[in-house]
Parts: structure tokens; sequence; C-alpha cells
């Protein structure tokens, strides 16, 4: 606990059980998506309709767009908004400023995002959920309801955006498909990202290390308006979200909430499991001219969100109802060590695709294997870590920059 007057991070004791199995499910999960950026520059050329998938290879994309893709981020995000609040209502129970402690922890969480990005890996997502955090920020100390209706709002604007996109988009293919100037169009967005993957392969087979470093931001200019159009308001959103569910008092005993919770596994099951097959089923189709591409945006802005509140309502049910099973203790140590957890999946994995020049050449099936390895690694060695420390290294420097001091030992 904290010393009189003074603020201390969370000690094993204050910790939430579930949030921490919740965490770790969600950091698993993201190195599931995150393969395909990983193994080769398909995520490119799939904006251009050159994302050829067959075989097994098309049956793991079609699995993945539907149960995975945009789950795991945005149930990190809910995660990361419940945290920080209620880091914030302590802090503010200890007479500490709550906005000055958080900002300071976004600051660092930036830091490491641009780092990452630049030096390791281009698709990092704490860069994204720190600038966010800002937003954030001016929004979580609100009342549970009005939480939620900003939340609400935050999903509904990029569900209409893309609406009114694929809206326009059928009316073009309507009406002749824009003439020779949509067609000339068409092909210079071809060319870009011919171009765009090729410089992508080049760089992580046969570049040198600089080469890489420009190559990451170059696709990092390219990723985070991206990140900020298809996720920043869903990102935010379950981030207020999850700051709704912490100023509720839910965590504190979910027990006593598990109806609501049984509610959110029904409703996000049921109304997710649909909107994502479906959504999978637009990935699976081929269309040349990116019609159906473009229909399943809106449909992915509301599936992966309600979907992911699906998963961690029932993650929850499950851990509070069999509180001793041994599974959730490892998933937990994962959890713990989410940061260090993210980062050592991006070392390992550009380790092996990057120094191994397998970049463009792995097939998805074997790549998953390869994070198959990293996932049973990392439930192996975090319980094994946090026998002797009580932070990860990265959490610990998380927390001593922000706090000013942080114990790594269990003494």
């Amino acid at each position: 606990m904290a010393e009189a007057g003074g603020l201390s991070p969370v000690r094993g004791r204050e910790r939430i059980p579930a949030l921490d199995v919740l965490r770790g499910v969600a950091i698993l999960g993201i190195l599931v998506v995150n393969v395909e950026l990983f193994r080769g520059p398909e995520f490119f050329l799939a904006f251009a309709g050159l994302g050829d998938i067959t075989g097994p290879d098309a049956v793991l994309s079609f699995l993945i767009s539907a149960f995975a893709e945009g789950k795991f981020i945005t149930s990190l995000a809910f995660l990361f908004g419940l945290g920080f609040t209620l880091q914030g209502i302590r802090a503010g129970e200890r007479g500490r400023s709550p906005n000055r402690l958080l900002a300071r922890r976004m600051a660092v969480l930036a830091l490491f995002g641009t780092v990452h990005a630049i030096f390791v890996w281009s698709g990092d997502i704490l860069l994204t959920y720190a600038l966010i955090g800002f937003v954030f920020l001016l929004f979580y100390r609100r009342c549970p309801r009005t939480l939620l209706v900003w939340a609400a709002l935050a999903i509904a604007l990029p569900f209409a955006l893309t609406l009114l996109l694929a809206a326009l988009t059928l009316l073009t293919l309507a009406v002749g498909g824009g003439g020779p100037e949509a067609a000339e169009a068409q092909a210079a967005q071809l060319e870009f990202f011919q171009n765009f993957a090729a410089a992508s392969e080049a760089a992580y087979t046969s570049g040198s290390y600089p080469e890489m470093v420009a190559q990451r931001l170059r696709e990092l200019a390219f990723l985070l308006p991206i990140g900020a159009f298809l996720y920043g308001p869903t990102v935010l959103a379950m981030m207020l979200l999850g700051a709704s569910v912490a100023r509720s008092g839910w965590t504190a005993d979910l027990a006593a909430h598990r109806r609501g919770i049984r509610r959110a596994a029904i409703v996000g099951l049921g109304a997710g499991l649909p909107l994502n097959l479906l959504y999978a089923l637009t990935t699976w189709v081929d269309s040349p001219d990116g019609s159906v591409a473009v229909l399943g945006l809106p449909v992915f802005i509301l599936g992966a969100p309600v979907l992911a509140v699906g998963y961690m309502a029932a993650v929850a049910l499950l851990v509070e109802r069999f509180a001793g099973a041994s599974l959730w203790r490892p998933l937990s140590a994962v959890g713990r060590l989410a940061l260090t957890n993210y980062l050592m999946q991006s070392v390992i994995m550009t380790a092996i695709f990057y120094g191994l020049a397998l970049y463009g050449s792995a097939s998805l099936a074997a790549a998953l294997l390869v994070a198959a390895a990293v996932i049973a690694f990392q439930l192996i060695y975090s319980p094994i870590y946090l026998r002797r420390f009580s932070y990860g290294p990265m959490e610990w420097l998380w927390r001593r920059t922000t706090y000013g001091r942080a114990s790594g030992t269990k003494g």
C-alpha cells in the first residue's frame, strides 16, 4: 500500500485476478492477428485487392478475420481504460492529482510506442493507445451513464462514415464505375501498393538495419492514419466503456454483478459472432473493384467491439466460476507482464522473419506455428519470472518513470 500522502504502483494484493487473465488473453490474441504483418507484405497488398491467399492459408485467414481480428486490440483498450480509471480513483483518494499521474503514464507509453514502432516493428499499438489516451483523459471522470453515451457515439461515428463510403462506392459502380478517371486512379493505387509491398520485402530480407528503420518510418506514416480511422474511435469507445465499468464498481465484486456480466456475454457473443462471420465472408469473396471489402468495413466497425465484449464477459464468468483452476495462473502471469510480453513478441517475431529473411516467403500456417511457440513460451516463463520479481522489466520502467520509485523484487 502507499505510504501516507504518497502513491505507489498496484501491489499483488490490490490486483484483480480476472483483469490479469483478460489482459493475458488479449496479449496472446493480439499476436495471432499480428502474424500477418510479421510474415510479409500481404497486409499492404490486400489494399489493392492483391492478397491472393489459397488453400489452408485461406481458411486460417478467414478464421482470424472472424474470431480474432479487431477483438483483442479493442479488449486491451477496454482494460486500458478500466485500469487507468481505477488508478485515477486511487490517486484521488490519496490526495494526488489523477490527471497529472495519468498524463505522465500516457507520455511514457507514447515514448515506448515511438521507439518500438521505429526501431523494432511498425505495427505498434502503444503509440495509438497513448495518443487516444490523452483524449480519454477528457472524459474518464464522468459518471458511468455519460461514459456509455460517449462510447456509443464514438462507435457510431466511424460506423456511419464507413456505411456512407460503402453506399457511395455502390452508387459509383451502379452508374458505370466512374469512367476513365476512376480506372486511372485504380491503376495508380495498384502500382503504389505493389511498390510499397516490394519495398518492405526488400528492406526486411536484404536491407541493412538503417534501411529497415527507414522502411518502418514509411510504414508508420501509412499505418497511423489507417489505424486512426479504423481503430481510433473504437479504441476510444472501449476505453470509455472500461471507465464506465470501473466507476460502476463491477470490478470490486464480480460475483455480485454476475447477472449483468452474463447478459453482456450473451449479447456480445450472440450478436458479435454473426456480424464477424459476415465480415470474414467479405474478406473471403474476390472483388477486384473493392466493393465487397468496403461493404465489410461498417460490419467490422460494429462487430469487432461487440464480440470483444462477449469474449471478455465469458472469460470473466469462467474465472469467477472456476476461481481455483490452474489454467488461470499462466494467463494471469502473462497479463501481469503485458507490456514486456507485447514488446517481446515483436522482438522475437522480427528476429525470426527479418533476421532469417523469411519475410514474404513464409506461409500463414507456418507463421502461426511460430506464434504458437512464442505463446507457449510466454505462458511458461511468465509465472516462473513472477516467482522472483514483482514486475516485468518494462512494467518496472513504466512505473519507475510514473511514480518515481518501484521495487523490482519480492524481497
